[in-house]
């Protein structure tokens, strides 16, 4: 029992640490690009998945429906060819693979069931976001290379040495108004001891911005570092003015207020900084220390700035960005495709509305004849084709020949549609349920199918990361991934062996 106890506490520390980990600014980047990356590629494999369910159920229907379109009764060949051309349209424009599988399932949605719709649906609203999935991706992937948000975040987590120096230095001569990179070349060079050169920076930094609460308080503790009490209590008040719900100012004049015997004021102020931020003021309590530098608070760069300067637009972000959309979507520019997407989610409402009454093309429950609503041979009430229904009618008065041979035929096709689905299930987990009326659970399995697929295609080196989000060569990860899917798996191929054929509808 006890060994078992500490497995679960195990457990909930490793998912609590990883939880933390997307909130720890220093770990979050590589955690969110490994994240993002993993969820684009899970949904296009998905949408590629799907896309095939629905061309493997409904190519047939765009055949026939050419005939009518072309009169070409007589060369089903030839318009099986046209069919495919028309559907490789998107690839002959060279719009992009990724627009081809949206085209498949724009098309062929004519055909499809309502609950096939709704799921189109649903991904064409997933796709939408697509573009701004990719900038995500390409916003954290760039802010871990290009744009100083790794040397501010180690600036703010008490870091300090030459070379981060060094770099701080370098970003404030490319862009010398920053105030992110002010504020934390200020926060380094004082932990450092080179109080003027903070000050420089951070009379720039107000220069720059001088309603910012964090620029007077850290100012102000400069002041204090080199024995200039009084300007320091100025800078507090005027910190505390300018930012009310700002702790550390509060706490820092209660500093100064101690340092000068205002007993009663200093408390006051104590009071009123715990009461902003209780556990920094505990924090501040519980190590403090006669160093200068550890006396007072500084502010650091607030989370919130770093994640604006995370998805703010630059060079780099554009690059990655534009290269990563160019590899799914390259003949729609990026800035486009949210409005192809706008546009094919109002044909597919229209497509809904034309065809809301009821198919015009389905295929017969027994023998798997296509049944069309503009073919009057064809043409019948229910899910049955004429045949079927003249053959296995009750009168007998079919000619055995003819119905041996379409027993033959309702044989073949009734075996077909119960080992297709099977098999497919085997390699692809999920399309069984497709292919069998159960779209919406089928397309959640191809998506966790596709999840488990994107991270073993993540390798180590495609995104650092200090936590396996990719297939981590230590044991015990490898052991639970591979438990987690066989679970997953057996449960799929569960429920694909349970799929019965009650009353022409999918049962349990």
């Amino acid at each position: 029992g006890s060994s078992f106890d500490r497995w679960l506490t195990a457990f909930h520390d490793g998912l609590e640490g990883i939880f933390l980990s997307y909130d720890n600014l220093g770990e979050a980047l590589g955690q969110w690009s490994n994240l993002t990356l993993w969820l684009l590629i899970s949904f296009l494999i998905t949408l590629v998945l799907f896309s095939f369910s629905i061309l493997i159920r409904y190519h047939s229907f765009l055949a026939h429906h050419l005939e009518h379109l072309v009169r070409l009764e007589r060369a089903p060949a030839v318009l099986r060819i046209l069919s495919i051309l028309l559907l490789l349209l998107p690839f002959l424009w060279g719009w992009g693979w990724i627009w081809l599988f949206a085209f498949w399932l724009l098309v062929l949605s004519i055909y499809a069931t309502r609950a096939d719709r709704v799921v189109i649906f649903v991904l064409f609203l997933v796709l939408l976001f697509l573009p701004t999935g990719i900038r995500w991706h390409s916003s954290f992937v760039a802010s871990m290379a290009g744009n100083g948000v790794p040397e501010i975040i180690s600036g703010n987590t008490a870091e300090w040495n030459p070379d981060l120096l060094q770099k701080l230095l370098e970003l404030h001569g490319k862009a010398p108004q920053d105030p992110e990179v002010l504020q934390t070349l200020g926060l380094v060079e004082k932990r450092m001891g080179k109080f003027a050169d903070a000050e420089k920076h951070y009379q720039q930094w107000m220069e720059v911005e001088p309603q910012s609460p964090a620029a007077l308080n850290n100012m102000g503790n400069v002041y204090w570092a080199t024995n200039r009490l009084e300007q320091a209590i100025e800078a507090y008040q005027k910190a505390t003015e300018l930012g009310p719900n700002h702790a550390e100012p509060y706490y820092n004049l209660g500093q100064a207020y101690h340092q000068k015997l205002l007993l009663n004021e200093a408390e006051s102020l104590f009071q009123k900084a715990r009461e902003l931020n209780p556990q920094l003021i505990s924090f501040a309590t519980s190590t403090f220390h006669r160093h200068p530098n550890r006396m007072v608070l500084d502010e650091p760069v607030a989370p919130k700035r770093i994640w604006k300067r995370v998805f703010s637009t630059n060079a780099t972000q554009e690059k990655i960005s534009q290269g990563f959309w160019d590899i799914f979507g390259e003949g729609v520019p990026q800035q486009y495709g949210e409005g192809l997407v706008v546009v094919c989610l109002l044909l597919l409402g229209l497509i809904h509305w034309i065809t809301r009454e009821r198919l015009f093309i389905r295929n017969c429950e027994k023998c798997g004849r296509i049944i069309c609503s503009r073919c009057s041979h064809s043409m019948v009430l229910g899910s049955q084709c004429r045949q079927c229904i003249t053959t296995f009618s009750a009168s007998g008065k079919a000619d055995p020949q003819m119905v041996r041979k379409k027993r033959s035929e309702v044989s073949r096709y009734q075996s077909w549609k119960r080992r297709l689905p099977q098999w497919l299930s085997l390699i692809l987990p999920g399309m069984g349920h497709v292919l069998r009326n159960r779209p919406w659970e089928g397309v959640l399995c191809l998506f966790l199918f596709s999840l488990f697929l994107a991270k073993a295609i993540m390798w180590r080196g495609w995104v650092p990361s200090p936590l396996p989000l990719e297939i981590s060569l230590d044991f015990p990860w490898m052991i639970l991934t591979l438990v987690l899917f066989v679970i997953f798996y057996g449960f799929v191929q569960n429920r694909i062996g349970s799929l019965r054929w009650k009353g022409g509808k999918i049962h349990f």
